[in-house]
């Protein structure tokens, strides 16, 4: 059992760990746990789950954005993605089953379906500074004509402030809640091959833009670092979860075979190998999935589309 610690203020930030299969989350309004209900004792939420306090948190004057990290739940993603590579190699062509040792048919499809952790490329960060008018309106040390503080908008000379982090990867992870997570959510746009942090201030202070974008970056890279965590965990479970599903496609075509050949009835043999196509019409598909996917970026539901549809096996 995990010791409690205790949560206390309005403004403090939480962690929380959740064991590996799972996780739970812990509402600072009512004590609850999300996924579950309320627990009879107190004591009974650090069962399942460690809570870390984190230094109260102050949201870095940020322009509209995203928030990271919290859009789907990596352990519904890992869980799919499984269900998805086992319908693959049911649905997959007796050619591809048969072919090679189950080692190699099944490798075939682990390749499919991995996933990649986004990689950060700071040797490449670049920054965009202009001058901007601030909205001030919400600044309580500020006091105005009007003596209403939501008044406005209240506009001052200032900075913008735009920090660009390429990556490679899988962009969609960004997405993922990892098992173990903070309240202080890192926060960017994500675009298709970076991320850009945006801060303004109602000032000159360039360099301050540079702190807090320092911190929100080592954010996003604590957050990476345990979603790398699940996804190795993950990508390590592929490798026999495909072995067994393709010996047991290969055991059930071998017991159709022989239920076939025991009929003493002439078989019609199907061919074995994949059907020719002609170089004309493979140059026409490879285009026109060039253009969808240029044009339709994967998109993720609940289920999530991370791997399969667009990894041939082959």
């Amino acid at each position: 059992m995990v010791k409690a610690c205790v949560l206390s203020g309005a403004d403090a930030a939480w962690r929380v760990e959740s064991p590996a299969r799972g996780q739970s989350r812990l509402s600072r309004d009512t004590g609850t746990i999300a996924r579950g209900t309320r627990p009879r004792h107190v004591e009974d939420l650090f069962n399942n789950i460690r809570i870390v306090l984190v230094l109260p948190n102050a949201r870095r004057g940020h322009t509209d954005g995203d928030y990271l990290f919290r859009t789907y739940d990596f352990f519904a993603v890992q869980e799919s993605q499984r269900e998805k590579m086992k319908r693959a190699i049911e649905e997959s062509d007796t050619f591809t089953i048969q072919t090679g040792s189950v080692e190699q048919a099944a490798d075939l499809f682990v390749q499919r379906f991995l996933l990649e952790v986004p990689e950060l490329t700071e040797g490449a960060i670049s920054v965009d500074v202009e001058e901007s008018q601030i909205d001030v309106s919400g600044d309580r040390r500020r006091a105005f004509c009007s003596g209403r503080f939501e008044d406005g908008p209240h506009l001052v000379p200032g900075i913008r402030a735009s920090y660009f982090v390429p990556f490679r990867g899988d962009r969609d992870l960004f997405k993922c809640q990892p098992n173990t997570y903070s309240s202080v959510v890192p926060f960017a746009d994500l675009d298709d091959k970076e991320l850009r942090f945006r801060f303004e201030r109602p000032d000159q202070n360039v360099a301050e833009t540079k702190k807090a974008f320092d911190a929100e970056l080592s954010r996003v890279k604590e957050y990476l670092g345990w979603l790398r965590e699940n996804v190795n965990d993950y990508n390590a479970s592929l490798p026999l979860l495909a072995r067994e599903r393709v010996t047991a496609r290969r055991i059930r075509l071998a017991e159709l075979q022989r239920g076939t050949e025991s009929l003493g009835v002439p078989i019609r043999r199907a061919s074995t190998s994949p059907p020719a196509v002609s170089q004309r019409a493979t140059d026409h598909r490879a285009s026109a999935a060039e253009s969808t996917a240029r044009l339709a970026p994967r998109s993720y539901d609940v289920a999530l589309t991370f791997a399969g549809e667009d990894r041939p096996i082959c």
